[in-house]
């Protein structure tokens, strides 16, 4: 083969196969990356098998519409997934439980319209959630309870109205949470006093340079969501005090167990 062929078929190859890099991280450990990004691939299931000992996985930029059970069994050292970029619209249940040690998750620019409960169960380690700039308008209780090590969690850029206690764990619920809220239609109304009451605390949402609004009620529209009030909040729901002392009530006994998904 003459020296252009060889270069051509080189150049070939780097698009089509997925790139393999091995680096040092300790005196006895070391990451391996497998990296294919941008190849307009659909069907995540047919990329090449992903070599045993992966630690990160770069799938940025293709065109993966799901996201099935089994896909990353066999990888228990994988610790970040990248699938920012693409056009998903749905995670099987426990798609993720087989890599325990997984640390970062970034699904960011996707289409996804609703969590469920089950997507994200076992990922115990998880410090890092990224769903921002999707079309989010439900998550489900419990979708976040086993993500006791979570640290920041981004849902901004969405279609949300509201957010329930009930997605967490709130009998171990992560210390010093960021959570980024902002370019969502926020409805200020009670169901959201138990937010208020956490920032600052357990979590924060204050986002910099962008921070969350609220879209209703018109007396709170434009407010930003950390300086409104609980008070506020239940001045809303002034002439309903029964039904909203009700609901609060059902609320609590409804997260008040330690719930664990498996």
């Amino acid at each position: 083969m003459s020296t252009p062929e060889l270069l051509r078929s080189t150049m070939y190859l780097s698009r089509v196969l997925p790139t393999i890099l091995v680096g040092l991280l300790s005196h006895n450990s070391r990451a391996m990356f497998f990296d294919h990004k941008n190849q307009g691939e659909t069907d995540i299931t047919s990329i090449s098998p992903i070599p045993p000992g992966t630690t990160e996985i770069n799938y940025i930029k293709n065109a993966i519409v799901l996201i099935p059970t089994d896909y990353f069994t066999g990888l228990p050292e994988l610790v970040s997934i990248n699938l920012h970029s693409n056009s998903i619209s749905d995670i099987m249940d426990k798609a993720f439980f087989s890599v325990p040690s997984l640390q970062e998750l970034h699904l960011g620019k996707n289409q996804l319209s609703m969590i469920r409960t089950y997507m994200f169960s076992g990922l115990f380690t998880l410090r890092e959630l990224t769903l921002n700039d999707n079309i989010i308008h439900t998550i489900q209780h419990g979708s976040f309870q086993d993500l006791s090590m979570l640290t920041k969690l981004s849902i901004k850029e969405n279609m949300l109205a509201t957010l329930d206690q009930c997605v967490f764990n709130v009998t171990a619920h992560p210390s010093n949470l960021e959570m980024y809220l902002h370019a969502n239609a926020w409805d200020c109304q009670p169901d959201l006093s138990w937010l208020l009451t956490a920032n600052g605390k357990w979590m924060t949402f204050e986002d910099n340079g962008t921070p969350a609004e609220c879209s209703t009620p018109p007396s709170l529209a434009g407010r930003l969501l950390s300086s409104v009030t609980t008070k506020e909040l239940s001045s809303e729901m002034r002439g309903k005090s029964l039904s909203l002392s009700i609901h609060i009530f059902s609320f609590s006994i409804m997260c008040s167990g330690d719930w664990h998904f498996i």
